[in-house]
């Protein structure tokens, strides 16, 4: 059991949780639901104490356990995947079991940074359950995921929890997965809990106009910008690691103004792609041929943004020595303006934004030095529906201003189909 009373949490003066009281019994499943920014990830950091700066009361009974939404940061770089699941607990074939399981029999013996997000997120989920937890805090653990490997997930989850008692308390913008797997639902808005109800009652009707909305599904609507002359050319690539291709006879043009999109599953080599685009990897064979004005926008927004610097120094960087500091601030508030952050928060850090506004100012950052190509990779996983139809219609509306030539990685076809010309199946 686990009981929550009156949590609060205020960082630089900000209230991100106000009053939150919740309880939970064995073999609960809740789901945590609300737009990007309301507290849901706050929510479950305070639980664990990972701020150490929330004031209320928690009460449980038995062992933690936490997935962060960024796996990666939860994994060290330095030791293998195996190495970590058995860390302090041991059971050597029961953490093979798992990671087979979970689809990483191959990986067992890979470092975190050779593996995909998606497949990061399923190995931290296998560190986690190896140490029987009691209670599983998880942040958006299918976000990366394709459907086939978000399926695995849940079913090793629900199968978990089903065998053990565990309860689930599961933040996630998929609310057609919350649905049919929880049986209690939290909405939170604004760092306030809007209602704490059943499943079943807040889908038939939500009590707030908040929760009404978060139900509502925003058509997208089909990018239909102009395209010019081609600006990159991949033309017969093999691209892999220790001279192993991932990606094996890969050819295609991008032009300006067009958006190219590149669709399959978690450690398909999407980002190996762009690895090789932006030159970080040599391709096996194969030639590709590109422009040197290229900007990126990362799947992990938060972790791409310097958390030492502001976010005026962080979106003019790719301006360079080419203008004035007055030159900088003003280009800086004018995108800022564009991918809707306000000017007044120039000044601040990202630890001071939300996950939504975080990728927001990656977007800035990318499109402000007016780039030829930007590699956009998974930016949606991680957003609600309401944000992630703001974000596609944000990155048509700067590319139209623009002419930018984009190739956007995704697993989710519906976002892919709809803000690309033409779409690569990996």
């Amino acid at each position: 059991m686990i009981t929550v009373d009156n949590l609060s949490l205020c960082i630089n003066n900000k209230q991100l949780l106000k009053d939150i009281s919740f309880s939970a019994n064995k073999g609960d499943i809740i789901g945590v639901v609300g737009y990007s920014g309301s507290g849901k990830t706050s929510l479950l950091k305070s639980i664990v104490n990972i701020d150490k700066k929330a004031t209320g009361k928690i009460e449980y009974s038995g062992k933690l356990g936490f997935l962060y939404q960024n796996a990666k940061n939860s994994i060290a770089p330095n030791y293998k995947i195996i190495t970590q699941v058995c860390d302090g607990v041991g059971k050597l074939k029961l953490a093979k079991k798992l990671l087979s399981k979970l689809g990483l029999d191959d990986y067992k013996k890979s470092y975190v940074d050779l593996i995909s997000g998606g497949q990061q997120m399923r190995a931290s989920l296998a560190i986690n359950l190896h140490r029987e937890p009691n209670i599983l805090l998880l942040d958006e653990p299918t976000a990366n995921l394709d459907e086939k490997n978000t399926q695995l997930v849940v079913k090793e989850l629900l199968s978990y929890a089903q065998k053990t008692d565990c309860i689930l308390i599961w933040v996630s913008h998929d609310m057609k997965l919350m649905e049919k797997i929880t049986n209690k639902i939290i909405h939170i808005n604004n760092g306030t809990i809007s209602e704490y109800t059943d499943t079943k009652r807040f889908f038939k009707s939500p009590s707030t106009k908040q929760g009404k909305d978060l139900l509502q599904l925003i058509p997208i609507k089909k990018n239909k910008n102009k395209t010019g002359d081609i600006i990159t050319t991949l033309k017969n690539v093999a691209l892999g690691y220790n001279n192993k291709p991932v990606i094996k006879d890969l050819s295609f043009n991008v032009s300006l103004g067009e958006c190219v999109g590149l669709f399959g599953e978690s450690g398909i080599g999407k980002s190996t792609i762009f690895r090789g685009i932006m030159g970080q990897l040599n391709p096996i064979s194969g030639t590709i041929k590109k422009s040197d004005n290229i900007q990126m926008i990362f799947q992990d927004a938060r972790g791409a943004l310097n958390p030492k610097l502001t976010i005026l120094d962080i979106v003019s960087e790719p301006l360079g020595n080419k203008y004035s500091a007055e030159e900088k601030k003003q280009k800086v508030i004018k995108i800022l303006n564009k991918v809707g952050i306000d000017e007044s928060r120039i000044f601040d850090k990202p630890n001071q934004f939300a996950g939504g506004e975080c990728q927001r100012i990656s977007i800035g950052r990318a499109f402000i030095s007016n780039p030829d190509l930007i590699l956009a990779d998974e930016i949606t996983s991680a957003l609600d529906s309401y944000n992630k139809n703001m974000i596609l219609k944000l990155i048509y509306d700067l590319q139209a201003k623009f002419n930018t030539a984009i190739i956007f990685a995704s697993h989710d076809y519906e976002a892919i189909q709809s803000i690309s010309h033409k779409v690569i199946k990996l």
